[in-house]
């Protein structure tokens, strides 16, 4: 709660997505307040992936940060005869997604003449079943 206190207290615009959860993500959009808006998307999707990210640039003219959180644990015995689409899932969410966030947000910081740090502003926050374990503040400027 601490954190969300000094989100905000900065006045800062937060775009949340949220695929199947909407009561949370409105939840969220509560407490930080300010100008937070809801952006429904399947990130299992490419396509909705890049549809998100353009939305949300149309909805706030440019991106500052990017936070990369969404994450998926499918529980799947080994034995299965679904382990392979189950990996599928769970690999297209955690990470196919990811990139694509990352490459559409490196493009549109170079675009706006912004990228001049050899990190760019993008945090991918590992997660397990939501459950946040790792920050990290990755990405390639190549």
């Amino acid at each position: 709660m601490k954190n969300l206190n000094a989100l905000r207290n900065k006045n800062l615009a937060f775009a949340i997505h949220y695929n199947k959860h909407k009561n949370n993500a409105e939840k969220l959009s509560r407490k930080i307040g300010n100008k937070s808006k809801l952006f429904k998307a399947d990130l299992e999707n490419p396509e909705e992936c890049e549809k998100l990210f353009n939305d949300v640039v149309k909805e706030f003219g440019h991106i500052d940060v990017l936070v990369n959180n969404a994450g998926r644990a499918i529980i799947s015995p080994i034995k299965s005869k679904n382990w392979i689409q189950d990996w599928d899932k769970t690999m297209a969410i955690n990470l196919r997604a990811a990139g694509i966030l990352c490459r559409l947000a490196i493009q549109h910081f170079k675009s706006l003449h912004t990228f001049v740090l050899k990190s760019p502003p993008i945090a991918n926050l590992q997660t397990v079943g939501g459950h946040c374990k790792v920050a990290q503040q990755t990405a390639t400027t190549r």
